[in-house]
């Protein structure tokens, strides 16, 4: 097995003694791990730690010998120096380590931040003026139930939970304002940054803020984005979409009205049809029955 290609598993910085020797042992070499076995250097945090785990091959010691025939090269000058192949392994299995160190690290983050909480959303009470928008008042409110405690272990997930909770949030307000048509797109209207090494996370609008999300109880919360989106001066965004929602529903307010009137136009001319139509008809049923009488009386006097 070629050095780096055996899998490095979730459980090393737990690893200790003989399992983690044996973990060197598949993963760099026998050589590599007699080194490290030799110096008692015996879990992940010990070998880290170790500035130059062959800094010991280089002494002058009878206890040395056989490990420095395995590792070293002798020099006629009596001096030893490691072999470059287990230098270099060394360095590939200390950056393997500190990468899986690194990634149960962001895991571990993630999982306090999402785990651990229902997600948390803002509810929102509106008073509209002539914008339809003036003020809004936030509360935040659990609203997703236990099943939503999975373990998220990438940083898409976790910003997949967040376009979740904003869109949970554009259709509560939907609702209490009628505004069905509202809705903001992640990556069009909003884009979500996360910074896992850091714990932080913001929310950059379309029109340009930057709203970096609060915690509490070790989990996000939207309140810093929403109350941008809802100020008594709103967003630019914000109030273009309900403009243009507004608009839409004038329009076909209109169409409606458009169609009833000529309804009512069809239904006018078809009842003046048979209104100018009628008087003719009876005319002639008149006149037939003054003909019809008139024979009568000159058969009768003939």
């Amino acid at each position: 097995m070629s050095v780096g290609n055996s899998v490095v598993p979730d459980d090393v910085l737990q690893l200790e003694n003989n399992n983690f020797f044996e973990f060197v042992k598949l993963f760099a070499g026998e050589k590599l791990s007699n080194v490290i076995k030799f110096q008692d250097i015996s879990n992940t945090q010990c070998l880290l730690a170790c500035e130059d785990p062959f800094e010991i091959l280089l002494l002058d010691s009878d206890d040395l010998v056989d490990l420095q025939k395995q590792a070293c090269v002798k020099l006629k000058s009596s001096g030893f120096v490691v072999l470059p192949g287990l230098i270099c392994k060394m360095k590939i299995l200390k950056g393997a380590l500190i990468n899986k160190r690194t990634e149960l690290k962001r895991r571990r983050i993630i999982s306090d931040n999402v785990n651990r909480t229902s997600g948390t959303l803002s509810n929102s009470s509106v008073i509209n003026n002539g914008n339809n928008l003036t003020q809004l008042s936030v509360q935040e409110s659990n609203i997703y139930s236990s099943s939503t405690a999975t373990s998220y272990a990438t940083e898409d997930k976790l910003k997949q939970h967040l376009v979740n909770l904003v869109d949970d949030w554009c259709e509560k307000f939907s609702q209490n304002k009628n505004q069905l048509a509202f809705r903001l797109q992640h990556d069009l209207d909003y884009l979500i940054i996360v910074d896992l090494v850091s714990n932080k996370a913001l929310v950059k609008c379309r029109c340009g803020v930057k709203s970096m999300l609060g915690q509490k109880d070790s989990r996000y919360i939207l309140s810093n984005f929403i109350r941008h989106l809802t100020h008594k001066n709103p967003c630019v965004m914000v109030k273009e979409k309900l403009a243009s929602i507004n608009a839409n529903v004038n329009i076909n307010n209109v169409s409606d009205g458009n169609d009833t009137n000529e309804s009512v136009d069809v239904e006018s001319n078809s009842m003046s049809d048979l209104v100018s139509r009628a008087p003719s008809s009876l005319g002639k049923r008149r006149k037939d029955q003054t003909v019809n009488s008139s024979s009568s009386k000159k058969k009768r006097s003939i």
